[in-house]
Parts: C-alpha cells; sequence; structure tokens
C-alpha cells in the first residue's frame, strides 16, 4: 500500500523538475496536479494504471533512442579506454583505479540503505 502512496509523489517531484528545466516553471501546482492524475489513475484500477505506466516506460524509451541517435555523431570509441592507470592497490589496464578503490564507500550503502528491495 505505501507505494500507491509514496510512488506518485516522487513520480510528481521528477516530474516537476523536469518541467523546470525545459519550461522554467515549477511550484506545487505542477506537484499537486500530477499526484492527482496517479492516484486518480491508482483509483481507477490496475488495468489502467499499467496501461498509463506501460505508455510512460514506452515514452522513456524512445526519448533514449532519440539521445542515443543524437549523441551517435559525438561518440569517440578511444576514450572508453582512456583512463590512465593510478597507483592504487591492485591498479592495472583492466582496473583503472585498483580493486579496493571505491569499495569502503559501496558497502556502507549495501547494509544501510533506507531504500531497500523488497520481495
Amino acid at each position: 500500500m505505501i507505494e500507491y502512496a509514496i510512488a506518485p509523489a516522487a513520480i510528481a517531484v521528477f516530474i516537476g523538475a523536469y518541467c523546470e528545466s525545459l519550461f522554467g516553471i515549477n511550484g506545487w501546482m505542477i506537484y499537486l496536479a500530477c499526484y492527482l492524475i496517479f492516484m486518480e489513475i491508482h483509483l481507477k484500477g490496475a488495468g489502467e494504471a499499467l496501461s498509463i505506466i506501460f505508455a510512460i516506460t514506452s515514452i522513456a524509451v524512445l526519448a533514449l533512442i532519440v539521445f542515443i541517435a543524437a549523441m551517435l555523431p559525438h561518440f569517440q570509441f578511444y576514450n572508453l579506454f582512456n583512463i590512465s592507470t593510478t597507483s592504487a592497490a591492485g591498479a592495472n589496464a583492466f582496473l583503472p583505479n585498483g580493486y579496493i578503490y571505491g569499495q569502503q564507500y559501496l558497502l556502507p550503502s549495501v547494509f544501510f540503505s533506507p531504500l531497500k528491495v523488497s520481495l
């Protein structure tokens, strides 16, 4: 039940951020409108909610395809492997920053993250 209350609010905040970056408008009215739209979809039923979510996902996939197509002329394969090797423990051409670099930052987020995946 929490996902029906919190997920639309999170989506509304992100849509508000997109509206601010694209059109320069933001505020509680956009958040409220998006939240009410998503809550109405959830109240109508799962079938309608899933079809709307599928449509939104399709638009997002289309946006990714357009982005990839637009950036493809600027892609340089050479930059994928143009990383200088550091003096970290275990650093080599495959792992230029070593095998220990970053693990001290990863493990606390794995064990203490409030955003756990529920089964």
